[in-house]
Formats: structure tokens, C-alpha cells, sequence
């Protein structure tokens, strides 16, 4: 027997299984009440959804499982699909762009000036959704790799490709130049040198620079970079290795 729009009041134990609707992101209900849950199915994997309603990057729904679990060696615990780039100059002169890779085609495509203000030498890093570039250009000049800009943070939707609202606990506590950044996957990154040698830690989820969170490394005045494993960072600039 099939029920459509069933409401239960009360505890409610299914014998056998329990069937939601499923389908791809796009085909989400457009008018969902609180609690609805949809199972949201993709090439890179599938995740169970429910809908509270809360201010966030997806338009209220939250996942609340995935498909990937803890278990799942690192190696395979995620597929990336695109990438990012922000930034760059020409003579002198700062950019807002920002363009997005296809990876599965390796095909690059410019989505528009999102960035708030124009951005040079500096980096960023992802949450699941926000994409966060650093000490961008707030006077809009250019800055070279060993002046400061500002502790302004920059943000890009990646569901929607469009520039995501400012918020002050997005920004450093200290400008910086030409920046490094490691990464725990879309949880935590690192920001770090950048003519300064205080690491800075930003929560990827609750979207905030965590305050005095102390611990230093080189400042590195004229460019750093960074890679990362599962459990470390490692990182290096012109003032030395970390």
C-alpha cells in the first residue's frame, strides 16, 4: 500500500524497509516542509538529506549520512570534481575573477568577478560548500609578494558559482602577504607566513577564523605553499620548511 504526505505523531517503527525519494539534487522538492528527507544521489557518491530549514549554503537542507564512511581508507574517501582558482594580476593590476575546472574534462571556464575585492598573491582553501580567499586587496591596488594586504576574507558559493556575503568571522587576525594555507578536507586549514609568523585556524564548518589560537611558524615575507596527508601539513617558504 503507498501513502503520499503521511505525518506521524509519535514513534514510528517501520518493519522491513523504509523508502524515501530519491533522485538527483536538482530534482529536490521545491516547497519542502521541515523534516522532509531525500536521499540525494551523484556520480561521487550518495547522501541522505533532511530538511530544517536552517540558514545555510544548500537552502535549508542539511546531510545527516553519507555513503562514505570513516572506514573508507583516506585515498578514496572523496572525489573532487572541480577546482577553484581566484585572483592573479596583470601589469599591476589586481583581479575580482574567478574560474572553475570540470575535472572529469579538464575544461576551465571564468564564472564571473565574485571576489569583494581584488586578490594577489595570497590562497585560499574549501569548506563542502564556501569557497574562502584570503587577505584580498580591500584598497583594490596591487600588493606585491612582500606587502601586506588585509585580514579581509573573501568567499564564493560553490553550489551556485556567485559571491557569498561577507561576514567579519571569516577574516585573519593579521594581514598578510603571500600566504600559505594546509588542510584537514573540508573541515579545518591552516593559514600561515605571509610576513607574519602566526598560523591562524579557521573552522570550515562554522565558517569562522578561531581567536587565539597560538602557534607560530616562519614568516616568510616573499611567498609559502603547502601540501597535505591525512594527518599532517607541510609547508615551506622563503623563511624555511614547517
Amino acid at each position: 500500500m503507498l501513502y503520499e504526505s503521511l505525518e506521524v505523531s509519535g514513534s514510528f517503527r517501520p518493519s522491513g524497509a523504509l523508502k524515501v525519494p530519491t533522485g538527483a539534487r536538482a530534482s529536490r522538492s521545491s516547497a519542502p516542509v521541515s523534516g522532509s528527507m531525500y536521499l540525494e544521489q551523484s556520480e561521487s557518491g550518495s547522501y541522505m538529506m533532511v530538511y530544517t530549514g536552517v540558514d545555510n549554503p544548500d537552502s535549508g537542507w542539511e546531510r545527516i549520512s553519507s555513503q562514505v564512511g570513516s572506514n573508507v581508507a583516506f585515498k578514496y574517501r572523496q572525489v573532487i570534481n572541480y577546482s577553484y582558482l581566484a585572483g592573479g594580476y596583470k601589469n599591476s593590476s589586481p583581479w575580482k575573477n574567478v574560474h572553475k575546472t570540470v575535472n572529469a574534462t579538464d575544461q576551465t571556464s571564468h564564472i564571473g568577478e565574485l571576489l569583494d575585492y581584488p586578490a594577489n598573491y595570497t590562497s585560499g582553501a574549501c569548506g563542502e560548500y564556501i569557497f574562502f580567499v584570503w587577505s584580498v586587496n580591500t584598497d583594490g591596488a596591487h600588493h606585491g609578494p612582500a606587502t601586506n594586504a588585509d585580514v579581509w576574507t573573501s568567499a564564493i558559493n560553490m553550489s551556485t558559482d556567485t559571491n557569498y556575503g561577507h561576514n567579519e568571522k571569516f577574516d585573519l587576525s593579521y594581514s598578510r602577504s603571500d600566504c600559505g594555507t594546509f588542510f584537514k578536507e573540508t573541515e579545518f586549514a591552516w593559514v600561515f607566513a605571509g610576513n607574519n609568523t602566526n598560523v591562524e585556524k579557521m573552522d570550515l564548518k562554522t565558517e569562522t577564523i578561531l581567536r587565539g589560537y597560538n602557534l607560530s611558524t616562519v614568516s616568510s615575507g616573499d611567498g609559502a605553499s603547502a601540501f597535505c596527508d591525512e594527518y599532517h601539513g607541510y609547508g615551506w617558504g622563503s623563511g624555511g620548511g614547517v
